[in-house]
C-alpha cells in the first residue's frame, strides 16, 4: 500500500521510480549504445553526478543531481529537433528513472545540457551506469555511459 502511494505521488509530480531486486530496464540491451549517428550528428553521453552535503542541507545530504550532456563528437552544431526526455540509473540491483529538464542559453551549439534534481540518495563513491532516451523524428534512441562515479560536495 505504502510502495503504492509512493509511487502514484512520484507520478503526480513527474518522477517515476522504480526500485527493488532486478529492476527490469524499460529498452533491449541491443538497443543501447555510447554512440548514435542522427543525420550528421554523431552522439554521445558526458555524466555528472553528485550528492550536495554543504550546509544548510538536511541532515542526510540532498537527493543525486544529474547534469546530462549530449554532445556531438565532431563538434558539429546538433541539427533542431534532438533531445533527450527521461533518465535512467542503475546502481547493481538498484534503479531510478526520471524526466529531464534542458538547460537553454548554452553558447555551445554542439551540446544539449540536460539535468535532473531529483534522484536516489545513493551514496557517493558508487559506480552507476547512466542511460538516456534521446528521440528525433519519431525514433528513439537510448545513449549509454557507463562507470559513472557519484561524487559529492561538502
Amino acid at each position: 500500500m505504502i510502495k503504492s502511494m509512493i509511487i502514484i505521488l512520484s507520478i503526480a509530480v513527474g518522477v517515476v521510480i522504480s526500485c527493488g531486486d532486478n529492476a527490469s530496464e524499460p529498452f533491449k540491451s541491443g538497443d543501447v549504445f555510447d554512440r548514435i549517428n542522427i543525420q550528421d550528428n554523431e552522439l554521445s553521453l558526458q555524466s555528472y553526478v553528485w550528492r550536495d552535503f554543504m550546509p544548510p542541507t538536511p541532515e542526510g545530504g540532498k537527493s543525486l543531481y544529474s547534469l546530462l550532456l549530449v554532445h556531438d563528437c565532431n563538434a558539429n552544431p546538433i541539427i533542431d529537433g534532438i533531445s533527450a526526455d527521461q533518465v535512467w540509473l542503475y546502481n547493481g540491483e538498484r534503479s531510478w528513472s526520471g524526466a529531464l529538464n534542458r538547460w537553454d542559453g548554452s553558447q555551445a551549439n554542439d551540446t544539449l545540457y540536460y539535468s535532473n534534481h531529483e534522484g536516489p540518495k545513493w551514496e557517493p563513491g558508487d559506480h552507476i551506469d547512466i542511460y538516456v532516451e534521446i528521440s528525433f523524428e519519431n525514433e528513439t534512441y537510448i545513449l549509454k555511459q557507463a562507470d559513472v562515479i557519484i561524487d559529492r560536495t561538502e
